[in-house]
């Protein structure tokens, strides 16, 4: 008798990738509240064995380059969904920047990690610091959200 084999493989090849909505502008409403933009979706897809993190952070405190003014921007994050199995969770839930404090903080970072491979959608909500709209000049105050994802060693 005479017998052979042959093998069928399939490759999956490694899949990190972070994706973010789309630029976004709101008007100040002249009040002396926050202003807070609606929550914006960021995806991320993964399928690391040891899951992955991904972290948001911002490039500086809300700033109007013309008028040479900040004002503080804070990141609050939440899970919309996740994989079954993916073991997502927010780590860092909230941050805010500190660009008045003796040594000044323009980074504020939000975080999440999954413990294994699938999938999330995550609600990240930023918003413009305000307290005394009379002494804002006018103009466009930006921030930056940098979105990162890196697979768990």
């Amino acid at each position: 008798q005479v017998t052979d084999t042959q093998n069928f493989t399939v490759t999956v090849d490694p899949e990190l990738t972070i994706t973010a909505a789309v630029a976004v502008t709101i008007t100040h409403d002249t009040t002396d509240a926050n202003q807070v933009f609606a929550a914006q979706s960021w995806t991320v897809t993964q399928n690391a064995s040891a899951g992955a993190s991904v972290t948001f952070s911002t490039n500086q405190a809300f700033t109007n380059a013309t008028a040479s003014m900040k004002r503080n921007a804070k990141l609050d994050l939440a899970m919309a969904s996740s994989d079954t199995g993916s073991g997502w969770t927010v780590s860092v839930a909230t941050d805010q920047t500190d660009y008045a404090n003796v040594t000044p903080d323009e980074v504020a970072t939000v975080s999440a990690a999954a413990t294994a491979p699938g999938n999330a959608a995550f609600n990240l909500t930023v918003t413009f610091v305000d307290t005394d709209f009379s002494v804002l000049a006018s103009g466009n105050y930006v921030t930056t959200v940098t979105g990162t994802i890196t697979a768990n060693p």
